[in-house]
């Protein structure tokens, strides 16, 4: 439902149109084209293709760099993951090697040179 907003909208707004025509018997496609010949002599009606291709490119350019954009916050939480397992894991050796240096040194007769090397 939430990924169908904008959709849902749409042909809510859409049905509301149809309903507000049919019920005050308006034809709003003639009114469109009555509106479009009213700007004939400003020469608007050559810019509709045109402007009708741009917003098709900016619209198709967008959904690329959406789908880009969520493809890149994936790695980026795969590689956070992985950082804080990487982390996770180098802790627990650190632990590890810090309590065999404290029993090496509560060991007696252990070699001092060899915790020296750990050190």
């Amino acid at each position: 439902m939430k990924n169908y907003k904008l959709t849902i909208v749409g042909a809510a707004v859409a049905l509301l149109i149809y309903l507000g025509s049919a019920a005050f018997q308006l034809e709003l496609f003639e009114l469109l084209i009555e509106f479009l010949d009213e700007l004939e002599h400003l020469e608007v009606d050559e810019l509709i293709i045109p402007l009708v291709i741009f917003v098709g490119f900016v619209v198709a350019d967008s959904r690329r760099r959406n789908k880009a954009n969520r493809i890149n916050q994936e790695k980026m939480k795969i590689y956070q993951a992985m950082v804080q397992s990487t982390h996770h894991v180098l802790n627990n050796l650190l632990n590890q090697m810090l309590f065999v240096k404290m029993k090496a040194e509560d060991t007696p007769g252990f070699d001092p040179e060899v915790i020296n090397i750990y050190e």
